[in-house]
């Protein structure tokens, strides 16, 4: 049965409905009206321009209690923190998109949240244009930028990390600006970007060591930080890509559109614990 609901200024119907797998249940619906040049985690007014228009939405239909995603939560940062005390003094390499990747020590490994941003930017006409890495990590997506012709700017808080993405560049014999900063910080102050990528730290809870900076954020800092002082950052017509997840907190997407950016989802990867996204923000208005 079609379900008609009202989200901002799109009334909209939409019914549940299953994809091959089990796992992969989502939702269809239609525009009845309204919309305009209004942008959301639904799908763009452009993507659905005529009434009756079916389409996918993004959004698997995972609806999980708090104290279901609470557990999820507390089990993932456990094995992350064993995971790490058993690599502290070793690193170890992956192969991710055709590329060996080196993962030295101290740097957090890559996981579904690289996985999801890997897949939007091997989509992405990237060429001549400037991107900025924040949190680059092991410098997988500033390399699988720059091979595809971009200018890129890689910047971590993590030193070891900023060491590790200028090794795997150079394996991968691909230019890269690699910095230590603490999101925007060391960047001059009329640097603008095309792109800005970020994997921000998405479990809510406080970090012991900078290691745990780059998966914990309480009540959510650092992404609230980066909120505020990207708009400054993006050229006239830039966007970011960001990786989020269900794992975050329960009004996941509704903080991007209360700190004015418009939503819209480029990538979902559904896994056993959570949902992962790669999202495309633009500032309301640009």
């Amino acid at each position: 049965h079609w379900i008609r609901c009202q989200v901002v200024d799109i009334l909209f119907e939409y019914v549940p409905y299953t994809r091959g797998d089990s796992m992969r249940v989502g939702y269809r619906y239609r525009i009845i009206r309204g919309g305009g040049g209004h942008r959301s985690s639904l799908q763009s007014q452009a993507q659905a321009e005529a009434v009756g228009n079916l389409a996918e939405w993004s959004m698997p239909d995972r609806r999980r209690s708090r104290q279901e995603i609470d557990g999820f939560v507390r089990e993932r940062i456990r094995r992350l923190r064993e995971s790490h005390d058993m690599t502290t003094h070793s690193s170890r390499a992956r192969d991710v998109a055709g590329l060996t990747i080196e993962i030295q020590a101290q740097v957090f490994p890559m996981a579904e949240g690289t996985a999801v941003l890997v897949e939007a930017l091997s989509q992405r006409q990237l060429s001549g244009l400037r991107v900025l890495e924040i949190g680059c990590g092991t410098g997988i997506l500033s390399i699988i930028a720059a091979k595809c012709q971009a200018q890129v700017t890689s910047v971590d808080i993590n030193p070891d990390a900023v060491r590790c993405t200028q090794a795997n560049a150079a394996r991968h014999e691909v230019k890269l600006d690699v910095k230590v900063s603490d999101l925007f910080d060391t960047l001059a102050p009329d640097d603008r970007f095309d792109v800005v990528i970020f994997n921000p730290p998405f479990l809510d809870g406080q970090p012991l060591s900078l290691f745990e900076r780059s998966f914990l954020d309480l009540d959510h800092q650092t992404l609230r930080r980066f909120l505020s002082q990207v708009r400054t950052r993006l050229t006239a017509s830039g966007h970011i890509l960001l990786a989020w997840s269900d794992l975050s907190f329960e009004d996941n997407i509704t903080i991007f559109d209360l700190e004015g950016f418009d939503v819209l989802v480029v990538k979902t990867v559904v896994e056993a614990e959570g949902v992962f996204w790669c999202l495309e923000l633009t500032p309301k208005g640009a």
